[in-house]
């Protein structure tokens, strides 16, 4: 994980937020001082965050929302003596062994757009789809009906809820078409059976109780 570079986009967004905890995670600085969140600075700052040693050399992790913007964004392909482009950089650290472990050695670099689809007009996405070892492409779509059934039944297991798969599908038939809404709607199912768990639990040890007196 530490060492990659992840572009991350797609039309949904509750899965594209689970890739990135899921990612953050396996990176182990999800509570860190090296977890850095970049939303909506210029491509200036951002640089100066990606070259920046992490703190006590432990992993660090940058992620960088909204990259439409600021690394495929055109108007920062002017390159300066100070300040190189972000193609030019990319292209440095993808390139250059050296260069790639004094940036990466403990980095993971986390490039999110807002948009549904990269712009492959950019001349940076096909050079850094190209280093495929390094860089790893995260598309997180909406998923198929059966994909989407399978998604919240595993969850549901993961959860000790006790559910059929016909219980999942009709409540994908009842829900809105939004994956957000239907986890949510999934944990109330587990939220209230962990209720009526605890109340038979209760109510157990309370005939037990009253039998002995």
């Amino acid at each position: 994980m530490v060492g990659n570079i992840y572009l991350i986009y797609g039309d949904d967004e509750y899965i594209t937020k689970r890739k990135i905890t899921e990612i953050q995670q396996k990176c182990n600085v999800t509570e860190s001082i090296n977890k850095i969140d970049l939303n909506g600075e210029e491509w200036e700052e951002i640089y100066d965050e990606l070259t920046l040693p992490s703190f006590l050399s432990t992993n660090k992790i940058i992620t960088i929302y909204n990259a439409e913007t600021n690394i495929f964004n055109d108007k920062y392909d002017k390159e300066d003596i100070n300040l190189p482009s972000p193609y030019s950089f990319f292209e440095k650290v993808l390139t250059q062994d050296d260069y790639k472990n004094e940036i990466l050695e403990d980095l993971a670099i986390l490039i999110v757009f807002d948009t549904k689809k990269i712009s492959k007009n950019n001349k940076l996405y096909p050079f850094m789809k190209k280093n495929n070892n390094i860089v790893k492409i995260c598309e997180c779509n909406k998923l198929a009906k059966l994909e989407n059934e399978k998604y919240l039944f595993d969850m549901a297991k993961s959860m000790n809820l006790n559910i059929e798969m016909k219980e999942i599908k009709f409540l994908l038939d009842i829900v809105e078409k939004n994956t957000y809404i239907q986890v949510n709607e999934l944990m109330k199912l587990v939220f209230l059976n962990k209720a009526i768990i605890r109340r038979k639990n209760y109510e157990r040890r309370y005939t037990r109780s009253m039998h002995k007196k």
